[in-house]
């Protein structure tokens, strides 16, 4: 009966927020303010595989110009999806085998066209695009022959998103925009309706004040069946697991301590947040049918000090339930990075001193 339930669109619309309604029961209660400087994990907790650059293949992009591609994803093991946040092509497909690629999409208000590309996800040969300003959401069907879009189809939603996916043909979940007093909204598109949700991982407890998300800027991905929804915060050590069949949320903090202090700096009639020092902890996200794979900066900026962040050192693996499994550690430092776990490859993009792509065998 459960798994019948589960495979209506609707219904299962209303498990993603029951869901998301269960994590406010999840929440630690305790007043010690230092709460989120906890470690569920050290590196001790995991199996160490170190990658070396001089073992790892240098691909070649053909005729595709890149400037700083920001979100690679696996079509199948020949070809690659690259976004490329600073150029009008915001997404090409490459093959890397024949060393051809053409443009998907570029950046304009188009059918088929995006504003940005904050979120890159595949399932299926369907390529899921979304961005930030216009509330836009392209589903895209590949042809892998001719390295180009067979199939557009847009999907809007009534507000703007940090980000957003699918979770299937009718229901969106997004991640809430700074300063909009929301954490996570799910959006049905067959009957337009909306419903948001205010929970957040650190409050008042931990930081003093309500950080209204500004602080909870996160990587989003969704397994291959759809039935694990994954964040990892960028600024704190959190990843939370959201297990939909089961109605479950299971949040992570580690392997940083970190002692960044969070102020409210207002302005006029607005305001914001300011955390001294400032963190970079996770950094990019890979759902696969099997692991979690975050990479992990760990780069901490001192007051007056530039940023100047180094990139990704480290990528962890995580079983479905949060266990600790792998640590690829990298003798040089990503930008961003993808699995292929079907064919056993992690593909990563260095953009210093030029952008270019590796492939390492896992």
């Amino acid at each position: 009966m459960e798994n019948n339930l589960i495979q209506s669109n609707k219904l299962k619309c209303i498990t993603i927020i029951i869901c998301i309604v269960a994590i406010s029961f999840t929440r630690c209660t305790t007043n010690d303010k230092i709460q989120n400087y906890r470690s569920d994990f050290s590196e001790q907790d995991f199996k160490i595989h170190e990658l070396h650059l001089k073992d790892a293949d240098s691909l070649s992009t053909g005729d595709l110009l890149f400037r700083r591609p920001k979100i690679i994803q696996v079509i199948n093991d020949s070809i690659l999806a690259i976004a490329d946040t600073r150029n009008k092509n915001l997404v090409a497909l490459l093959n890397h085998y024949s060393n051809k690629g053409k443009v998907l999409t570029i950046q304009g208000k188009g059918p088929t066209e995006l504003s940005e590309v904050t979120t890159m996800l595949v399932r299926d040969s369907l390529l899921t695009l979304s961005g930030l300003n216009d509330g836009k959401i392209l589903h895209v069907g590949i042809n892998a022959d001719s390295l180009s879009g067979e199939s557009y189809t847009s999907y809007h939603v009534p507000f703007q998103p940090l980000r957003s996916l699918m979770i299937n043909d009718s229901v969106c979940f997004a991640l809430s925009q700074p300063f909009s007093g929301h954490r996570f909204s799910v959006y049905n598109v067959k009957d337009s309706t909306t419903n948001h949700f205010d929970s957040f991982p650190l409050d008042s407890v931990d930081l003093e004040l309500k950080p209204d998300n500004v602080f909870i800027q996160a990587d989003m991905g969704i397994s291959p069946d759809s039935d694990y929804i994954v964040l990892a915060n960028r600024s704190w050590p959190i990843i939370e697991i959201i297990n939909i069949r089961e109605n479950k949320i299971n949040r992570l903090t580690g392997p940083a301590k970190i002692d960044g202090k969070v102020k409210r700096v207002d302005y006029g009639n607005s305001y914001t947040y300011s955390q001294t020092p400032g963190w970079d902890v996770w950094n990019g996200l890979t759902v696969g049918d099997k692991y979690i794979y975050v990479g992990y900066s760990g780069y901490r900026c001192e007051p007056n000090q530039k940023y100047d962040n180094p990139g990704i050192s480290k990528i962890y693996s995580f079983s479905m339930t949060g266990e600790p499994e792998k640590i690829f550690v990298l003798d040089s430092p990503i930008e961003t990075f993808t699995i292929d776990e079907k064919n056993g490859y992690i593909y990563v993009v260095r953009n210093n001193p030029d952008p270019s792509i590796f492939k390492y065998k896992l």
